[in-house]
């Protein structure tokens, strides 16, 4: 199995394979609301999103290049390029349970990650869905979240599941001693915590302010070899890329 940028020919043939109301809502909960599902649909639908380069449609082919699963990856957030989604996931009815589904979705994670897209990727399953939900958590997804979700025909409940590549933490040594140097990045201030003592415990309460600003640290000028006799440089790496340094 190869994934491959999805082709407007692609549509027809994941239409075939939504052969119920039920099943194009699990498919795609509200996006589409129609039944049954045409190939222009999907075509006019993604044309849309593609327009703004945050939205890639795959699909997946077998050895002889017929059509095996489709899915379609995007940035659910503008601005934020920390977490990708999948959604639109679905394979050929008549393939399913034998293992095709988790490979084209490790193949989608390896995508994100050759890409470097984004170190975390979310999606979301309908609890009344268990054979795509042992597939994700196959694959290495986990529950984060359970939120209900109203569509025409009922309200479903909906499981959202996350893949956070691991961060390695090592030593900051001299051969990549700029790596403590690292700019400081800017981030955005909603709001504040604000702590009080009362009758032996702590507790705190959160105060939203009225427009949410922006923040960032001065940067550190920190001389390594003047320190290091007597620091230890330690930094996270996410795929080889110093995220965050710390001395001691």
């Amino acid at each position: 199995m190869i994934l491959r940028p999805y082709q407007k020919e692609d549509a027809a043939t994941i239409c075939s394979w939504i052969r119920t109301e039920d099943e194009l809502f699990r498919w795609s909960a509200d996006r589409f609301n129609k039944f049954p599902l045409q190939a222009s649909d999907i075509n006019q639908n993604y044309a849309e999103q593609l327009a703004g380069g945050r939205f890639f449609p795959l699909t997946a082919v077998d050895e002889e290049g017929h059509i095996a699963g489709h899915f379609i990856i995007r940035y659910p957030r503008e601005k934020d390029d920390s977490t990708v989604r999948f959604g639109f996931v679905i394979v050929d009815p008549t393939i399913r349970g034998k293992g095709y589904g988790k490979e084209m979705l490790l193949q989608g994670v390896r995508y994100v990650r050759e890409h470097n897209l984004a170190p975390r990727i979310d999606l979301g399953v309908f609890a009344n869905n268990d054979s795509a939900r042992h597939c994700y958590e196959a694959v290495g997804f986990k529950e984060y979240r359970r939120r209900m979700s109203e569509l025409p025909i009922g309200t479903w409940e909906c499981i959202d599941m996350e893949l956070v590549d691991p961060i390695e933490i090592r030593i900051i040594d001299a051969a990549n001693q700029q790596d403590i140097n690292i700019p400081n990045q800017p981030f955005p201030l909603f709001g504040r915590m604000l702590p009080s003592y009362q009758d032996g415990k702590w507790s705190c309460t959160e105060e939203a302010f009225p427009e949410v600003t922006e923040m960032c640290f001065p940067d550190e000028h920190y001389d390594y070899d003047a320190m290091a006799e007597n620091s230890i440089f330690l930094g996270a790496y996410d795929h080889g890329t110093c995220v965050i340094a710390h001395s001691s």
